[in-house]
């Protein structure tokens, strides 16, 4: 049968975008590995609250909303799962969405964030954090991040407050990551809130971060709160009435300086190879490459199986 060069041509500029979409849609698919409880959705504060001493570190009959329990770090995920911590007493703070912690307004999730949330800095200045248990790879994994990040206001008046927290990817003892974020909250009330005062923030936002080829390891996701006496933020936003965000803001000063256990909340941290996990749009320009070399090493094998056919016929 006789296959004009117009059907050909037409198979061709069909088969090529076909062709890229799927090698490279192959690509992000094959992996999907991400954070253990990101959301923190899969403890609920007032079943830990039940676990008593010496799980439970802090908690308050009068202030329903919030617990502070400890958590084994040899054993991931013993009370909170997934999440472990640098505390010297292992306490870990989850609060409720709608609890005050005698501030002037209730602090409450963001749209689709479910119910807790942590605060970082329980009892101590430490860090919270999570391994994300990375396959074998003989070739680089680019990693995509998103977290929630909100101040919290301690003072039953109200007022304009300022937390930053230092975040990084960890591959061992290389930086993968290593930025500070700051968070500005007017707390009128609710409805002079974006998202109910909490900020999103994306990897989207930074140059593509790579971990090398090697063997299965554990990539660590670390949030520690800092303070910041007119310095600066990679990223400063606030959630005001009409939010604003300033990448590479200076002359930022935060509101918790006497006391980093004062603010600082997280919700939805997530870590993950695939930007579908986390919630990121899909970068095509990361495997574009590939899918357009698959393009070409099957259409040149489908040209020369024709060509081949088509000279055989005559």
């Amino acid at each position: 049968m006789k296959i004009s060069s117009i059907s050909l041509k037409n198979v061709s500029l069909l088969s090529l975008p076909i062709l890229i979409a799927f090698n490279t849609l192959s690509i992000g698919a094959a992996k999907a590995i991400g954070l253990t409880n990101p959301g923190f959705e899969e403890n609920s504060v007032d079943t830990l609250k039940t676990l008593g001493a010496p799980d439970v570190i802090q908690t308050d009959a009068s202030n329903p909303g919030f617990v502070i329990v400890t958590q084994d770090n040899s054993v991931s995920g013993t009370n909170v799962n997934g999440w472990r911590t640098t505390a010297g007493d292992f306490g870990i703070e989850l609060w409720e969405s709608g609890f005050s912690g005698g501030a002037a307004n209730p602090v409450l999730t963001a749209a689709g964030a479910g119910n807790p949330f942590a605060e970082l800095n329980a009892t101590q200045a430490t860090a919270l954090f999570q391994d994300l248990p990375l396959p074998a790879s003989g070739s680089t994994n680019r990693l995509y991040f998103r977290f929630l990040h909100r101040e919290r206001d301690n003072n039953a008046t109200g007022g304009t407050f300022v937390n930053a927290v230092n975040v990084q990817i960890l591959d061992g003892a290389t930086v993968l990551f290593d930025r500070v974020f700051a968070t500005q909250l007017v707390d009128n009330g609710s409805a002079n809130q974006t998202d109910n005062g909490w900020a999103r923030y994306t990897s989207e936002d930074f140059a593509p971060i790579f971990a090398a080829a090697g063997a299965a390891r554990p990539i660590r996701y670390r949030f520690a709160a800092v303070s910041l006496s007119s310095g600066n933020a990679d990223i400063f936003s606030t959630t005001g009435t009409t939010p604003t965000r300033t990448i590479g803001a200076t002359g930022i000063t935060t509101t918790n300086t006497g006391d980093l256990s004062l603010g600082n909340f997280l919700d939805t941290a997530n870590l993950s190879d695939n930007p579908a996990t986390v919630g990121v749009p899909f970068d095509f320009e990361a495997n574009v490459g590939i899918g357009i070399l698959g393009a070409l090493y099957f259409g040149r094998k489908a040209f020369k199986a024709w060509k081949n056919k088509k000279d055989n016929s005559n």
